[in-house]
């Protein structure tokens, strides 16, 4: 019986079938090691654009701080040089009149 062609036809076919079977499942372990690294991958990517969003928060919230401080310093810093600027002036004015009564007083004499 094991010498009949029919039989030796079902081996060599269920011998080929075992070694597509085989490589079937290599190819589906393969497949399946490359979804698992694939998930891996995502996974820190997902982390890391939390990551740069909270340094992007951080960063957005110091500004936030920041700038409106700084521009509220430059904006005293221009007043105060603004008050120096009008007292300077009006300090001129002062000499100004007192010389002028100075040398009308001189020209009288």
């Amino acid at each position: 019986y094991s010498r009949s062609p029919q039989y030796q036809g079902h081996l060599s076919h269920h011998q080929s079938g075992s070694r597509s079977g085989g490589r079937s499942k290599d190819l589906i372990g393969r497949l399946e090691q490359d979804r698992q690294q694939t998930i891996r991958a995502y996974q820190r990517e997902v982390e890391r654009v939390k990551l740069l969003q909270v340094q992007v928060d951080k960063v957005e919230r110091r500004r936030l701080y920041i700038l409106p401080k700084a521009v509220q310093l430059e904006h005293e810093a221009c007043a105060q040089d603004i008050a120096e600027l009008r007292w300077d002036l009006d300090n001129w004015i002062e000499e100004k009149k007192e010389i002028e009564k100075q040398v009308l007083a001189a020209v009288e004499k």
